[in-house]
């Protein structure tokens, strides 16, 4: 006799059963997909990374910067540098004070590449770093990637550039970096600026997708498929989501490729595992920042749409600790320097200018007045960095700003 009909129970069990093994089957496929490519990552040495190789957008990065070797805890680290000054873009100097843009995760120097410009248009100079195990920089194995750390090899990289007055601009994690900074130095600090920066270190967990690289096994299959040129479609969906509302493919896989860049695998994961959140570094942070109030002004320059968590929370204390000079919204996502450079830009330099000293300008008496204070250094920067980067991985300066 022919067989009875299966119920609704039965056909909706059958049904979920078959998209749970579907999924079981496309997560493990996509876990093996990304261990491969982690390894394939990790197996790729600093040796193995050539400048011929770079995909175009990173190459231009590359020769717009430069090296600059830093004793950092008594080993010479080589730290990548980009600077833009107004002789680039025939523009009058408006001081010789430097605008330094710091990276959080997952960026690099990278993020700032139209920003920079923008200052430089507007008489300032501007420079973009990126910190050790980051972006274009080395990225020892034998090295303790904590946020004080990077706080430490600040001042050892100013001191190579012969940056001497500092007015910082910190995102993201490097907001815990730029303050322990300024609150050690802020003889050297003019002013600071924060953009949608973590304040609140305790217990600070990072948001999704970002909470993946600090789970064991999950973190080398995320960091794969983040990062692989194969698979460069998944860091841009994830930072569209959550990050960017214009960034575009290329660009996300330009800082996918920046990540990994020479092993950058253990430096990048060491990191997200080594972030202090006691009480104690939390409370370093919030006396320090009272501090400063009344040495280096402070604004904010947050975005009206930034999907990390607690983002206002981190305004908020800010606004509790200190009296900000000012607080100004973007209309972006969680990176501003993709979405509005040319106005984060304008808040940065607007800021800046009322506390920049001035080029001094020298009148000499003669037939004709000559103006000699502005340009005193000549092209300390600008286009000479490109053609020698081309050919050595090893370009490096030590350049003395004049400041």
């Amino acid at each position: 006799s022919p067989s009875s009909p299966s119920s609704p129970l039965t056909r909706l069990l059958n049904r979920f059963f078959s998209v749970l093994l579907f999924g079981v089957i496309a997560l493990f496929l996509i876990s093996g997909l990304g261990f491969v490519l982690y390894q394939q990552n990790d197996a790729q040495l600093p040796d193995a990374f050539r400048a011929s190789d770079m995909p175009a957008r990173v190459m231009q990065h590359y020769q717009a910067g430069q090296y600059v070797r830093v004793l950092h805890r008594g080993v010479e680290r080589k730290i990548f540098a980009r600077t833009e000054t107004p002789l680039a873009h025939s523009t009058e100097f408006q001081s010789r004070d430097a605008v330094v843009f710091l990276h959080g995760v997952p960026v690099s120097s990278y993020l700032y590449r139209n920003v920079l410009g923008e200052v430089a248009k507007r008489g300032y100079i501007a420079v973009a770093i990126d910190f050790l195990g980051a972006g274009l920089s080395e990225k020892p194995k034998d090295e303790d990637y904590d946020l004080s750390s990077s706080a430490e090899l600040l001042k050892n990289v100013f001191k190579s550039m012969g940056l001497q007055r500092i007015h910082l601009f910190v995102h993201d994690l490097a907001g815990p970096v730029g303050l322990e900074f300024a609150i050690r130095n802020a003889n050297q600090t003019v002013s600071l600026t924060f953009g949608n920066s973590v304040v609140n270190t305790k217990d600070f967990s990072p948001p999704f997708p970002m909470s993946l690289f600090q789970i064991p096994v999950l973190d080398r299959i995320a960091f794969g498929l983040f990062t692989h040129r194969y698979t460069s479609w998944v860091q841009w969906a994830g930072m569209r989501i959550f990050g960017s509302n214009s960034i575009t493919l290329t660009d996300a896989s330009a800082h996918g490729y920046l990540l990994q860049y020479a092993g950058g695998s253990h430096s990048f994961l060491a990191l997200m595992n080594s972030l202090d959140t006691t009480q104690e570094h939390e409370q370093f942070l919030h006396s320090g920042l009272k501090s400063l109030q009344g040495k280096v002004p402070m604004q904010a320059v947050w975005v009206d749409d930034d999907t990390i968590p607690d983002s206002d929370a981190h305004l908020a204390t800010l606004q509790k600790l200190v009296a900000l000079e000012s607080v100004h919204s973007l209309p972006s996502k969680h990176f501003s320097a993709e979405d509005v450079p040319d106005l984060l830009a304008k808040q940065v330099v607007s800021f800046v200018a009322k506390h920049a000293a001035p080029v001094q300008k020298y009148t000499y008496a003669s037939t004709t007045d000559q103006d000699h204070g502005d340009h005193a250094h000549g092209h300390s920067h600008g286009h000479t960095h490109g053609h020698e980067h081309a050919h050595s991985h090893g370009h490096e300066h030590a350049h003395n700003y004049g400041l």
